[in-house]
């Protein structure tokens, strides 16, 4: 494993990649199905066939292709996760790397305890290592924290940047990361619960955007807690951001004030709990609603708390505050 803290780092292999930035996109193709999120405060659950427990600024991505960006511009365009945290960053994938603050352990195809910057694992043994500078070149996750670090094998790359690019083919499924502070937990089949400005997306394509500009167009779910979000796929985008776009096949997480979500995704039986002023869920779910304006038309449940919230497709909308409304047909 390589820590490194920069501003450009690109993950071109089969990695997870956590991106937290202003502007991030994930293009790649993953399911997400059967998954919930629920918000609370700006909190977001997302659960596709896994459970993740959040508490504090902690988001947990666990699918076979998400991409958690909290930086300034990250892009994930592979079938894989890509886990970026701040301080703290955990992945465990093919191989189990636990990573604490300037720490990071890759166990992968070995077991490999490694506390310090740099660690190199060349075999399938296990090496304990405490020093400043090991490489791992095996089947694991790299965490990148410098200015443009690529990794272009069969490994998770944690890139905490300003500029993250992961493009590859890689499947990262049944893994654990677990984050605290700004952490972000990654299950792909599993169950997400988050507390505080946590996200966890475990779905196969989520990515969790948290800056201003992010970007996901694939087939996912897109959870969205902003001011205008609009989610335009068959899943969840989650967008706390100015402007998100989700144009892959993830789920991507943004909180930004416009965020788009344009892929073909397949998200279905999932919850989405909104408390924001404006989201629009346009997928099959229910949608519970609790504002003065909602509207839902999707088979999943969407609950939000904000003035302004539509969901254009088959759903239940229950408005608790102002407006009852149970709509079959898209509604503008």
């Amino acid at each position: 494993m390589s820590p490194r803290r920069g501003k450009k780092s690109r993950s071109r292999s089969r990695n997870r990649s956590t991106q937290r930035a202003k502007k991030s996109r994930s293009k790649s193709r993953s399911r997400s199905t059967r998954s919930k999120s629920t918000r609370r405060g700006k909190k977001s659950r997302s659960k596709s066939r896994s459970r993740s427990t959040k508490r504090g600024q902690q988001s947990r991505s666990r699918s076979r292709g998400r991409s958690t960006q909290r930086g300034k511009k990250s892009r994930s365009r592979s079938r894989n996760r890509s886990t970026r945290r701040s301080t703290k960053p955990r992945s465990r994938s093919r191989s189990r790397s636990t990573q604490r603050a300037k720490k990071s352990r890759s166990r992968s195809r070995s077991r490999s305890s490694r506390r310090g910057t740099k660690s190199r694992s060349r075999s399938r043994s296990m090496s304990p290592r405490r020093g400043k500078k090991f490489k791992n070149r095996s089947r694991s996750r790299s965490t990148r924290r410098a200015k443009k670090s690529r990794s272009r094998s069969r490994n998770r790359s944690t890139q905490r940047a300003k500029k993250s690019r992961s493009k590859s083919r890689s499947r990262s499924t049944r893994s654990k990361s677990t984050r605290r502070g700004k952490k972000s937990r990654s299950k792909s089949r599993s169950r997400s619960t988050k507390r505080g400005q946590q996200s966890r997306s475990r779905s196969r394509g989520r990515s969790t955007q948290r800056g201003k500009k992010s970007r996901s167009r694939s087939r996912s779910r897109s959870t969205k807690r902003g001011q205008q979000s609009r989610s335009r796929s068959r899943g969840r985008s989650t967008r706390r951001a100015k402007k998100s776009r989700s144009r892959s096949r993830n789920r991507s997480t943004q909180r930004a004030k416009k965020s788009r979500s344009k892929s073909r995704s397949r998200s279905t039986r999932s919850k989405s709990t909104r408390r924001g002023k404006k989201s629009r869920s346009k997928s099959r779910s229910r949608s519970f609603r609790k504002g003065r304006n909602s509207r839902s038309g999707s088979r999943s449940r969407s609950t939000q708390g904000g003035k302004k919230s539509r969901s254009r497709s088959r759903r239940r909308s229950s408005a608790k505050q102002g407006r009852k409304l149970v709509i079959s047909l898209p509604k503008i």
